[in-house]
């Protein structure tokens, strides 16, 4: 199932994480057992689902070094972070860039992403927001100033013909 993402949903949802604005909102980050106050978590900007998943992106042709600068920011501060499932993101997240460019010259990125980690926020500019609270802001204006527009496609996959299933044998005709 293929569904459009806005990278620009909502600058406040990004921020929630930063000092400025985390005495306004809660942040996006809090732990399970924090999220008892009164006011609910904010809904996930990208959840997808198991058990692979693919992220495109298509970058301003002169601003691949800075979007994979990101990308290694993003993976860096899921590894580094005391959540667990930020940890199993990290783990399986990957990029890969298309090795031609798209007619207009633009970069075309893919994140693959296998296994999904359920119920689980894969919004790239809230993910470095809660990573970097510090830097939220200017991390979220540099991706989306590496972006040819702010929408990503995101797209949840299963396998088929998966080689480690039995194989079916067909039924024998009379």
């Amino acid at each position: 199932m293929t569904r459009s993402h806005r990278l620009a949903l909502s600058l406040a949802l990004v921020l929630a994480g930063t000092p400025a604005v985390a005495a306004q909102a809660p942040p996006a980050t809090q732990a399970p057992a924090a999220a008892t106050s009164a006011q609910p978590a904010a809904p996930l900007a990208l959840a997808l689902e198991g058990p692979t998943a693919l992220v495109f992106h298509v970058v301003k042709a002169d601003r691949g070094p800075e979007f994979e600068q990101l990308f290694a920011r993003l993976t860096t501060g899921l590894a580094a972070s005391s959540v667990e499932a930020r940890r199993q993101q990290a783990e399986g997240w990957r990029l890969l860039k298309q090795n031609a460019p798209t007619p207009e010259g633009h970069l075309v990125y893919v994140s693959v992403i296998e296994p999904v980690v359920a119920n689980q926020e894969y919004d790239m500019a809230r993910l470095l927001a809660e990573a970097y609270p510090d830097e939220g802001l200017a991390l979220y204006q540099t991706l989306l100033a590496v972006h040819v527009q702010p929408t990503v496609q995101a797209s949840s996959l299963t396998r088929v013909g998966d080689p480690a299933a039995p194989a079916a044998t067909p039924e024998a005709e009379p």
